[in-house]
């Protein structure tokens, strides 16, 4: 057997620094330590439904124009379809085996491990990143060495950050601009996040009609206008020649090749095969294309090694620079891939498999053996045929895990074993521990029942919830295990009004999936809004101890609701402050805060937070109003004025003149007051109670 290339490190790294010289004709001075980089990763996004990759129906121009100015690589493959493990991958240049981050909302990036990001911080560049999914948020640590990392998603209407959180490439690109232009001059390293190709595929127009046979390639086209619009803020400065500049797919998309639809499960083409795209400052030759297969590990070291950086002795990439050199070849490797979803969420076997020359193969109960160059679509499994190369792939495999099982990085939060026995006795984990991979299905015999529930989200989507209903059940009939199915079963029940059908499906799929904490807190909110409060509290307690990564601010949030709606408003302050130690940028439950303050008479302290605020949210009506109530009730009725005349053209409701002339009579000036109290009687059109008390205000002011 031919001798194994090192994961860890490569000799091979000793002939790039010639190579890209003689390759890009800017030799290796000082220049490039005043160079920029930036990277843009563009979530689920298939290379073949890209222009420059060859999809025809394609509108791509902006990454279409930087492939043809840089270099692009034809055959990439990612690691892992999922976000998160993807993006560690990307900006560690090591594969989930070593970063340990398995899956999306349970794991974080271990601190022991350098990120790209720290590596330039440490070299005096500024650092920033702009992030588009809650998946990416900080909380899992990805934000290691950046000095912004903007991860204002939108905030659902639960007030705080879900799987569902997101913001398009708009409010990217406004985020990012603004940095941009604070920046000053100053060298920078800086990531922008775009997840707009993510199901649900809705672009906005012109793209939703321009694309309406199919709005995922409208949902690139639309993320590609966006590309330009920062390309072209780097050209209005000046600094798009001396910015080296990275398009790089996380993972791709699947549309029923192989049954599956969307991504996350399976290892197939459609889902691992990304777009590269480099663009080298100081680059001669342009439109080059590599058909070498190469790695998303690869990119850290190739952008450290132009940069003329050490590359870190984790990584496992090489750099790609020696492959533009002419008649010069990448070294044999073989490529790690895995995807543990179908494990963690569907009580599946996990996919783990290795890519090798034009072979892949995937270890599962039924392993499956591909020849990539005469099959290309992957319809031929030939692990029957070749027993010998399936052999010798799951040797390779097993060496890569067996290696990697020596790395003891931390990346999931563990309990103590008498939490374990506490939860265990209350169903709050499986007991027995996780099945091994002998005992789990083949992930292909549950894909039907994936298929199916996407079918019925898909109808959701649509607004046709009875018809959803019949897939729903048939989701669960197929495969119990997986819980997503009963949640949103139970919502739909919820939103008819059926509470008694709505809390069954919950307690079913409890039942059925007793790990899943998220199915928990769905199911809480059942109980929160038919105010049964104690068993919602005793659930959110046990919860708790389990702290997980992605609901650890939901669970504080309902704990802080429960208080909310009895009226204990310190106990609800003291669960939205540990919110916002999860999410310390989350405006709407600072508001709460404050509000709350300023209801148990603690005006000072409510004041302090609505200042901190306006400088957040600065056009804000409820911060100015309440700003105005409290100057108000501090009696610093000057500041209180001028805060209900903002608040007054923002929104002229009928509740900013009410209370503007009960503070103006507050302060003794009762002509003005009952002047604004007649503008509140021209805006209100009710006949009821609060009417009543404006008149009776009126006529007790007028005698003064």
């Amino acid at each position: 057997m031919r001798e194994r290339i090192s994961l860890e490190k490569n000799a091979y790294r000793l002939l790039l620094p010639v190579i890209v010289v003689i390759l890009l004709g800017i030799g290796c001075g000082s220049g490039k330590k005043d160079m920029n980089v930036l990277v843009i990763s563009m979530d689920t996004t298939r290379a073949d439904r890209i222009g420059a990759y060859g999809h025809i129906e394609a509108q791509t121009p902006n990454i279409d124009a930087l492939a043809r100015e840089g270099v692009l690589f034809e055959d990439t493959i990612t690691p892992v379809p999922l976000t998160l493990p993807a993006h560690c991958s990307l900006f560690t240049g090591t594969i989930p085996l070593y970063h340990k981050v398995r899956n999306n909302g349970t794991y974080f990036l271990p601190d022991e491990i350098d990120t790209m990001a720290e590596v330039f911080k440490r070299d005096g560049y500024r650092t920033a990143a702009f992030i588009s999914s809650f998946t990416l948020d900080s909380r899992f640590k990805l934000d290691q060495g950046f000095d912004e990392y903007s991860d204002k998603v939108v905030i659902d209407e639960r007030m705080v950050k879900s799987f569902s959180s997101e913001r398009p490439a708009d409010m990217v690109f406004a985020d990012f601009s603004e940095w941009f232009g604070n920046n000053g001059g100053e060298r920078f390293f800086s990531w922008v996040h775009f997840y707009d190709p993510h199901l649900p595929y809705a672009p906005p127009e012109p793209y939703k009609s321009k694309f309406s046979r199919d709005l995922y390639d409208g949902e690139i086209a639309y993320m590609d206008e966006y590309i330009g619009k920062i390309i072209s803020l780097l050209k209005e400065r000046g600094i798009y020649d001396n910015t080296l500049i990275v398009l790089v797919g996380d993972h791709g998309e699947a549309f029923g090749e192989h049954g599956e639809s969307g991504h996350q499960i399976f290892c197939y083409e459609e889902n691992i095969r990304v777009p590269l795209i480099f663009m080298f400052p100081g680059q001669e030759k342009k439109n080059l294309r590599v058909p070498q297969k190469v790695g998303l590990i690869d990119v850290m070291p190739t952008i450290l090694d132009f940069m003329g950086r050490r590359i870190p002795s984790q990584v496992q990439g090489i750099s790609l620079l020696p492959s533009l050199a002419k008649d010069s070849e990448l070294p044999q490797r073989q490529f790690y891939i895995e995807s543990v979803f179908a494990q963690e969420s569907l009580g599946c076997a996990p996919i783990r498999g290795v890519v090798e020359d034009q072979f892949k193969y995937l270890d599962l109960p039924r392993p499956e053996l591909y020849n990539l160059v005469s099959d290309p679509g992957e319809k031929s499994d030939l692990a029957s045929e070749d027993v010998e190369k399936c052999r010798d792939l799951k040797n390779e495999l097993y060496h890569i895990i067996g290696h990697h099982r020596k790395v003891k990085f931390s990346s999931q939060r563990s309990i103590s074993a008498a939490e374990r026995r506490q939860l265990e006795s209350l169903g709050y984990l499986v007991s027995s521990g996780q099945a091994s991979k002998g005992d789990l299905p083949d992930p292909k015999d549950r894909i039907h029942a994936w298929s199916t529930y996407l079918a019925a989200n898909d109808l959701v989507s649509q607004g046709k919830d009875v018809e959803a209903i019949p897939r729903f059940l048939q989701a669960i009939e197929e495969n119990p295990h997986f819980s997503w199915s009963y949640s949103k079963l139970a919502y739909i029940y919820y939103s008819q009004g059926n509470i008694d059908s709505a809390a069954h499906w919950y307690k079913a799929g409890i039942s059925a999936n007793p790990g899943d904490y998220i199915l928990r807190i769905d199911y809480v909110n059942l109980l929160i809004s038919q105010s049964e409060f104690y068993e919602a509290f005793e659930i959110l307690k046990e919860l708790k101890k389990l702290n997980p990564l992605d609901a650890g601010a939901q669970v504080e949030n309902l704990m802080g609701q429960i208080f909310e709606i009895k009226g204990e408003y310190r106990d609800a302050i003291d669960h939205y402050r540990k919110v916002l130690d999860i999410e310390p940028g989350n405006v709407q439950v600072k508001k709460k805060i404050g509000f709350f303050h300023q209801r148990i008479g603690e005006h000072s302290k409510a004041l302090e937070i609505y200042l901190q605020l306006e400088k957040e949210i600065p056009g804000d009506f409820d911060l100015m109003f309440n700003l105005a109530m409290v100057y108000g009730l501090l009696e610093q009725y000057s500041q209180s004025y001028q805060y209900f005349e903002k608040a007054a053209v923002v929104n002229p409701k009928p509740v900013v003149f009410y209370n503007y002339a009960a503070i103006l009579a507050k302060a003794g000036k009762f002509t003005e007051a009952i002047v604004k109290m007649e503008e509140f009687l021209e805006k209100y059109p009710k006949n009821d109670v609060t009417r009543a008390q404006a008149l009776q205000s009126i006529e007790t002011w007028r005698q003064f």
